[in-house]
């Protein structure tokens, strides 16, 4: 299973220790704390998705996370990563340890008791044929995170995971003091793409549309499909009078696109309402219900405006 998880680590692609703890974070496998130098290399990984939740059995659990991370650490380092399990919650302990050390023109190698690691080696090799059922679940546990959390048509978030990164970005603005903006947008006069080209053509628009939406967004902003034409931003750390001018330039930039589905050209404007935290809310449900009703304010003003909420809208 260790063979088979670091033959899988390489095609994650993660290039950095930041980027390795940040996986480990998203796939809920545990926080990872790696001292990396030219002597030695030192995992500490808490909270192990193998371990952490099981009583202690005497005995090492967490070999699938061990290769992923030694796996990884090959490709950031360029040599080869053979680490030492030193530590398990398997075996009492609070986190889970591994460590090696610099080897002679072989890389980071646990040496244990001086000897060379060739029978550990076969060892391995022989239970990476075991691996492959392991590595295959892990690829559908990816999967099915990503069905839970992507809009099927698009690839934005669904709202039910944005709504739970939304929460969070309240929390931390109530914290710090800041200021959250929710924007409902919906695309203008859609329907008539889909009586044009037919709905297939029009999913086709509608997707081009959501991903040049997703290009002109800020890195820091949430954006998910809410309904059948309908987009929901999230942008943490923005006020009403920053909002506007974020929602100027985007609407712009995204009306300017041509989209093309069953030999047409579209180009597409979209209505948005907006509603801030703390002003006009203080949770993700109520901001996204002003948002709404602002949205339809907008609408009926014409093609491409933005409403923000006030009392009374």
């Amino acid at each position: 299973m260790y063979l088979g998880a670091k033959d899988f680590s390489r095609d994650l692609e993660l290039r950095s220790i930041q980027a390795l703890k940040d996986w480990f974070r998203a796939m809920d496998l545990g926080e990872v704390e790696v001292e990396l130098d030219e002597e030695k290399v030192l995992v500490k990984l808490a909270h192990c998705l193998t371990c952490h939740h099981l009583p202690a059995v005497g005995s090492s659990l967490c070999t699938l996370e061990h290769g992923l991370i030694d796996g990884v650490l090959e490709c950031i380092t360029g040599r080869e990563v053979i680490s030492k399990e030193t530590l398990c919650c398997g075996l009492g302990d609070t986190v889970c340890q591994f460590e090696a050390y610099s080897s002679d023109g072989e890389g980071y190698l646990f040496l244990e008791n001086g000897t060379r690691p060739d029978d550990q080696r076969r060892l391995l090799s022989t239970l990476a044929e075991q691996s492959d059922l392991a590595v295959e679940n892990l690829r559908l546990v990816q999967e099915r995170r990503a069905q839970e959390t992507r809009d099927p048509l698009t690839g934005l978030f669904n709202y039910r995971h944005l709504r739970e990164h939304a929460a969070l970005e309240l929390v931390r603005a109530e914290r710090y003091g800041r200021q959250v903006s929710f924007v409902m947008l919906d695309v203008d006069g859609f329907a008539r793409v889909n009586e044009t080209v037919g709905r297939q053509a029009g999913d086709e628009v509608l997707r081009q549309w959501a991903s040049a939406l997703n290009a002109h967004v800020r890195r820091c902003d949430l954006v998910c499909r809410y309904g059948a034409d309908e987009f929901l931003l999230v942008l943490p750390e923005t006020a009403e009078q920053e909002a506007q001018g974020v929602l100027q330039r985007l609407l712009a930039s995204v009306s300017g696109v041509s989209f093309e589905a069953a030999g047409r050209k579209f180009t597409l404007t979209a209505s948005a309402g907006v509603a801030s935290y703390p002003e006009d809310g203080p949770t993700v449900e109520e901001l996204v219900g002003k948002a709404t009703t602002s949205m339809y304010v907008a609408k009926g003003q014409g093609l491409g405006h933005v409403v923000f909420y006030a009392p009374g809208v």
